[in-house]
C-alpha cells in the first residue's frame, strides 16, 4: 500500500499523499528544501546512473513515513507545508549517491555504487580515523606527551616497517635496523633513566611504543621487546652499578641487542626444573645447557640466562647470569621456525663449558621472586601491546575491505552480520586496551601486581586470536593467501598465548589469587 487508496476511504487517494504529492510538485518546481538545511530539488529527480526503481523505492520510502503527531502540534497554516520527513528525505536521496550541483552523478562514478564514491571521497581505514571518532574510549587516559609519542612512533612505524613487514616474515631476516632506526628518534631503552643515557620514560609510554610498532611490523615489536625488555629492566632493577653503567647506555643507544634465555626441553612454564647449569670455578662460572625459543637470538650481543647455579630443587637453585655473543663454548643455534613471528631470530642457545666472569652474575641462587617481579611489568610492556597493536591493524583492514568487497551487488559492510562482527571487534579492542593501560598505569603509580600481568596477559592473548581470526574470515579466501596480512597476523598472535607464560598457566594464577583472598573484583 502506497497511500494512493487505502480501504475505507473509497478508492480516493489519502490527505497524505496528496499533501505528498503537492511537495513533489514544489520541489520539481525547484524549491528549495530551507528547513532540513540541504537543496533537495534538482535531487528528487532521477539520478543519472541510477535504476528507476532505486528512486521510486525512495519516492516510497517518503511518503510511506507516517507523521500524525508532527502535524498535529503544527498550526493549521502549515499543516499541508512541511508533511514531508526531511531527514527521512535526505537520507534516502543521499543514499542513492553523492550528487553533484543539478542533481547530476559525474559521469566517471556513474558505474560506481553509492557506498563505493562515498569510500573514494571519505576513505575510513585508519587507526587516527577511528581514534577521532566517538568511540575513541581510551583517549582520555593519555597525557598531551602521550600523544605526541603515539603519533611520532605511528609515523615512523608507517613510513619505515610497515612496507617490508611481509617482505621480513618471507625471508625469515630480523629487521635490525629498525631498531636502529627507533634508537635515532629516542625510542630505545625508553624506561632507561636519564643518567644511563635512556629518556627515562614509565610503563605505559613503553605500551604505547610497542603497541604502534607492532601495528605495522610484529616481528620489529618482537624485537623492541627483546631490547627494552626483560634483560635492560632487570639490570635496571637488580643489576650491580657496574652492570648498569656497562650496558644500559649501549642498550638506550641501539647499539647493544639483548635477549633472555629461559626456557628448556622440559623447563617451559615449570621454570622451577630448568636444568642448564652454572659452576663456580675461580672467578668465573661455567655453564652447560642448553635453551630454546630464544627470540632475538640470531642478532643479539647479550643475553640474561637462568641457570641452576645450586642443586636445591625448585626455583631455591635457580638464579640469572649475563653471557655475551662471543664468550667461548657459547653458541647462537640455528633459526627456529614456528608458525608465526619468523623474522625474530629464534633460535637455540648452547653452553659446552662456557666460561663466563663471575661478576656478571646478577641473581644469585634463591632470589627468583625479585626477578619474577620484574617479569610481570615486562608481560605488560611487550606480549600484550603487541597482541594489541596486531590486532588494531586487522581490525582497520577489516573494516576497510568490507566497505570496499561488492557481493549481490553491494559492500559486504552493509550486511547485519558484517556490522555486528565488526562491532565485536571494536568491543574487544576497547576493552584489552582500556584493562592493558590501566594495568600499566598501576605499575607506574606502585600498585602494580601478579594478577594484573595475568589478568591483562589472557585476556588480551584471547581477545587478539578472536579480532585476527574474524578478519580473516572477512576476507574469505584472500584472508588466507600470503598476498593479503591477514594470515600473517593471524598466525603472529597466535604465538602470544604460549609464550610469556601460557594463558592456562597465567588462569592458575589468578585462580590462587581469588581463593587466597588476595583478590576481589
Amino acid at each position: 500500500m502506497d497511500g494512493r487508496a487505502r480501504p475505507g476511504h473509497g478508492g480516493h487517494r489519502s490527505a497524505a499523499y496528496r499533501r505528498v504529492r503537492r511537495r513533489s510538485v514544489s520541489l520539481r518546481a525547484g524549491a528549495d528544501d530551507r528547513r532540513g538545511g540541504c537543496a533537495v530539488a534538482s535531487a528528487w529527480r532521477r539520478p543519472l546512473g541510477y535504476p528507476l526503481r532505486q528512486v521510486h523505492a525512495c519516492r516510497l520510502t517518503v511518503a510511506r513515513t507516517p507523521t500524525p503527531w508532527r502535524r498535529a502540534s503544527l498550526p493549521p497554516s502549515r499543516r499541508t507545508r512541511h508533511t514531508v520527513d526531511y531527514i527521512a528525505l535526505s537520507r534516502a536521496l543521499h543514499a542513492l549517491g553523492r550528487t553533484g550541483e543539478g542533481g547530476a552523478v559525474a559521469p566517471a562514478d556513474r558505474g560506481l555504487s553509492a557506498a563505493r564514491r562515498s569510500r573514494q571521497a571519505a576513505p575510513y581505514s585508519t587507526h587516527e580515523e577511528f581514534q577521532t571518532g566517538a568511540s575513541a574510549m581510551s583517549e582520555h587516559e593519555l597525557t598531551q606527551e602521550q600523544r605526541l609519542i603515539r603519533a611520532s612512533v605511528r609515523a615512523i612505524a608507517e613510513k619505515h616497517f610497515k612496507p617490508k613487514a611481509a617482505e621480513v616474515d618471507r625471508t625469515r631476516r630480523p629487521p635490525v635496523e629498525h631498531i636502529k632506526t627507533l634508537a635515532e628518534a629516542g625510542f630505545v631503552g625508553v624506561f632507561i633513566p636519564e643518567e644511563y643515557g635512556g629518556p627515562g620514560r614509565n610503563l605505559l609510554d613503553l605500551v604505547i611504543v610497542v603497541e604502534e610498532v607492532a601495528r605495522c611490523c610484529a616481528n620489529t615489536a618482537i624485537l623492541v621487546g627483546c631490547t627494552d625488555g626483560a634483560t635492560p629492566r632487570a639490570i635496571l632493577h637488580l643489576g650491580s652499578a657496574e652492570q648498569k653503567k656497562k650496558y644500559l647506555p649501549r642498550i638506550a643507544k641501539g647499539e647493544l641487542l639483548c635477549a633472555w634465555g629461559m626456557s628448556e626441553a622440559n623447563a617451559g612454564s615449570d621454570i622451577g626444573n630448568i636444568q642448564c647449569k652454572a659452576v663456580k670455578d675461580g672467578d668465573h662460572y661455567v655453564i652447560n645447557g642448553a635453551k630454546l625459543w630464544c627470540s632475538g637470538a640470531q642478532v643479539s650481543d647479550m643475553f640474561l640466562v637462568l641457570v641452576r647455579l645450586d642443586p636445591a630443587p625448585g626455583l631455591r637453585g635457580v638464579g640469572a647470569i649475563l653471557v655475551e655473543r662471543g664468550t667461548p663454548g657459547f653458541s647462537v643455534g640455528k633459526h627456529l621456525d614456528l608458525i608465526g613471528f619468523r623474522g625474530t631470530g629464534m633460535a637455540e642457545l648452547v653452553f659446552e663449558d662456557c666460561r663466563v666472569p663471575a661478576q656478571n652474575l646478577m641473581l644469585p641462587a634463591g632470589q627468583m621472586g625479585k626477578l619474577l617481579q620484574v617479569f610481570n611489568s615486562d608481560r605488560i610492556a611487550t606480549n600484550p601491546p603487541i597482541c594489541l597493536g596486531v590486532a588494531q591493524a586487522a581490525f582497520e583492514a577489516a573494516v576497510a575491505y568490507s566497505k570496499q568487497r561488492v557481493q549481490f551487488r553491494k559492500p559486504i559492510a552493509e550486511q547485519q552480520g558484517v556490522q555486528w562482527k565488526l562491532a565485536d571487534m571494536a568491543i574487544d579492542l576497547e576493552a584489552a586496551r582500556a584493562l592493558l593501560y590501566r594495568a600499566a598505569a598501576r605499575v607506574d603509580a606502585g600498585k602494580g601486581s601478579a594478577v594484573d600481568a595475568s589478568i591483562t596477559k589472557v585476556y588480551v592473548n584471547e581477545m587478539s586470536r578472536r579480532v585476527t581470526d574474524t578478519a580473516m574470515q572477512l576476507h574469505g579466501a584472500f584472508g588466507l593467501s600470503e598476498e593479503f596480512p591477514m594470515e600473517r597476523m593471524f598466525r603472529d598472535v597466535r604465538g602470544m598465548s604460549v609464550g610469556y607464560g601460557t594463558t592456562e598457566i597465567h588462569r592458575n594464577l589468578i585462580g590462587r589469587e581469588i581463593l587466597d583472598g588476595r583478590y576481589s573484583a
